[in-house]
């Protein structure tokens, strides 16, 4: 199909849903930080749209959803909640993939209220002057402003966000705005309109990491776009763990999103997204196993302690050094 509508309280198949992805190109990924990606942790599917300013997560119990919100990709924290995400699928999937349209005189674009909702595929012919072609259109220009501003034609600019706003209100004086998504789009001059999906616009393309970094110590917190399932971390307060991927804590209304941490003797501390400055990733100096800490034990405070012990010592011996220079 060329679009999956997801809607929250409605059912979804996890495993069709991720079978779609993949027939569409995406790539299965650990933690999903850039587009055209997603990934699954137990009933929680994060995508990353080609379109969207930002990747969204979809919590599912059994075939349920139970939520969907976007989140960050740089911080993985949710930024708000919405009630559905639409899924399109790139070019080049397939002629079973495309909806074909007919450039319709203004008189007849009624016809396009009756047509078979649940229906994947449609050629519409209206009358001989279309011939076989399934899209009679001029092509898009390279020069976007100098043609658009310099015509009479109306515009239309789909699947815009607010990272386009600024940029192209500089290159257009004048257009009207329809919040869905649209791979690519079309200029008639004989309807007198331009129709522009985001695939027209990746000269605007938006620069996600800059964008949406609103927090300015992100980049020293420990990040999830370097660390895989499996890899150990260090908790300043816990000591030596496994990462566990992403978890919930909470009800569903006051859910907060934290990652899973495994320690000895499978004990578990789900750590909240905004408390990353706690976490560091491992750095091992051999190859050997490495010793996790146990939950509930002075082990791991009394190897700090005789960590800052020697850190002092240290540090003291290298004054003497210095004050004997």
């Amino acid at each position: 199909m060329l679009l999956r509508c997801v809607r929250a309280a409605g059912c979804l198949s996890l495993a069709g849903v991720v079978n779609t992805l993949v027939r569409w190109g995406y790539e299965s990924v650990d933690s999903t930080t850039t587009p055209r990606s997603f990934s699954v942790r137990g009933g929680i599917l994060d995508i990353f749209p080609l379109y969207s300013s930002c990747p969204v997560r979809i919590e599912l119990y059994g075939n349920e959803i139970e939520s969907i919100r976007q989140f960050n990709p740089i911080s993985q924290l949710s930024i708000s909640n919405i009630t559905e995400v639409e899924l399109l699928a790139p070019s080049g999937c397939g002629a079973e993939d495309k909806i074909l349209f007919v450039e319709l005189l203004k008189s007849s674009l009624s016809q396009f209220y009756y047509l078979k909702k649940n229906a994947t595929s449609y050629t519409i012919a209206n009358n001989a002057d279309c011939g076989g072609a399934a899209l009679c259109v001029d092509c898009v220009p390279g020069n976007l402003e100098g043609f658009v501003n310099g015509s009479n034609q109306k515009v239309i600019v789909f699947g815009f966000n607010r990272f386009y706003q600024k940029k192209l209100k500089k290159k257009l004086t004048d257009f009207s705005v329809v919040k869905k998504p649209l791979r690519s789009g079309f200029i008639s001059k004989r309807l007198g309109v331009a129709v522009f999906g985001y695939s027209d616009l990746n000269l605007l393309k938006p620069v996600y990491s800059d964008a949406l970094t609103t927090d300015p110590d992100l980049s020293t917190r420990f990040g999830l776009a370097n660390i895989e399932w499996g890899d150990y971390v260090v908790h300043e307060d816990y000591g030596v763990g496994i990462y566990r991927g992403l978890s919930f804590v909470g009800s569903t209304a006051n859910r907060q999103d934290s990652i899973a941490i495994e320690f000895a003797n499978g004990g578990t501390v789900n750590v909240a997204l905004d408390r990353f400055d706690k976490l560091h990733k491992h750095v091992s100096l051999g190859r050997g196993l490495v010793n996790l800490s146990r939950l509930g034990s002075a082990a791991w405070q009394n190897q700090l302690a005789r960590t800052k012990k020697s850190i002092e010592s240290i540090v003291e011996d290298l004054i003497e050094i210095y004050s004997s220079r």
